[in-house]
This record gives structure tokens, C-alpha cells and sequence, in this order.
């Protein structure tokens, strides 16, 4: 099945759209980026199919196991879904972290690729420093979902000033007889 390429455009148009909304946000880019996500985990299910981004990962993951099938007895892993399984689960993790305590549920949103435009440990420095969530709530929720971030290296990487890194070493111009 053949996309029409008006929805590759729409699709683009609407990570633009997010992406200037994004920059034009007031505070932080970390807070901006966490606030979209909030919104969108606030989606009714029809507008969650409906979304362009979502949408056009479903298509993505069908269009691919058209192609060529996932075989796990070939013992080749699946790489474009692992990446999005993984987009999803962080995105998940973090609106999750903002939430009640008793928020067991994943949660769904139209666009978890919004997580891509900052690094990972940036996003829970903002969860920490700056919206003031539990480092044991963020460690737990991590790893509950399997996700290989460290709240104590977040921490360590936004308290503490990195070290210079030494350049190359000089060859020595001293001759050993």
C-alpha cells in the first residue's frame, strides 16, 4: 500500500508545527516539550488514531512487515520497533512521572516522538530540577519500563561542572641513548 505524499507532508508539517511551538514556548524547552506531552496524553482514543504522527507509525510498522516479516527464530532483531517501543516508553515514563502516584497506566499520546528534539537525561533533569519530581519516583518508574537511564547520573551530570577534557600529549623530543 502505497502512502500518498500529501501525508508525508502533512506528518511534517505537523512535527513543524510542534517544533515552533516548542521554541515560541515560554521557560524552558525541557518544560515546553514536557507540557506538549501532558496535553497529548489527555487525547481521546478517536483522536489518537487520528493523529498523523501516530498514524503514520502504525503504517510505518505494517508497511515493514510487509516487506520483510520479522522472523525472531532467525534471531534478527527488530530494530525500527524497538526504536519506537522505546520513544513510546520513555514518552510514556515521563508524563507518567508527572502524574498522581497511583498512575499505573501507560499512557498513550499522538506524538512521542516530541522526546527526540532533547536528550534523554535533559527531559528528567527538567522532571528533578525544575518540576520537582521524586528522584525515587522517576527511578522507580524507569525501572519498572526497562529504560537504562540513571536519575543518579542526571543528577551527577546537571550538579557538577565537567572536567576538561586533556587534549593530545605533545611528542616527547627527548632521545633515549
Amino acid at each position: 500500500m502505497h502512502r500518498n505524499p500529501g501525508d508525508l507532508r502533512s506528518t511534517a508539517s505537523t512535527c513543524m508545527i510542534s517544533n515552533t511551538a516548542i521554541l515560541t514556548a515560554g521557560g524552558s524547552v525541557g518544560g515546553a516539550l514536557l507540557a506538549l506531552l501532558v496535553e497529548q496524553a489527555g487525547l481521546k482514543q478517536s483522536e489518537l488514531d487520528a493523529h498523523p504522527v501516530r498514524s503514520n507509525m502504525k503504517q510505518l510498522l505494517r508497511t515493514l512487515d510487509q516487506l520483510c516479516p520479522f522472523e525472531p527464530e532467525l534471531g534478527r532483531p527488530d530494530y525500527v520497533r524497538s526504536f519506537l517501543d522505546y520513544v513510546n516508553t520513555l514518552a510514556s515514563v515521563l508524563v507518567r512521572c508527572l502524574g498522581s502516584e497511583d498512575q499505573t497506566n501507560k499512557v498513550k499520546l499522538g506524538n512521542p516522538m516530541l522526546v527526540l528534539l532533547q536528550a534523554p537525561f535533559q527531559l528528567v533533569s527538567h522532571l528533578l530540577f525544575e518540576r520537582q519530581v521524586s528522584p525515587g519516583r522517576a527511578q522507580s518508574l524507569l525501572k519498572q519500563e526497562g529504560l537504562c537511564l540513571s536519575v543518579q547520573q542526571v543528577i551527577v551530570q546537571r550538579c557538577c561542572e565537567a572536567l576538561p577534557k586533556l587534549g593530545r600529549k605533545k611528542k616527547s623530543t627527548f632521545i633515549c641513548f
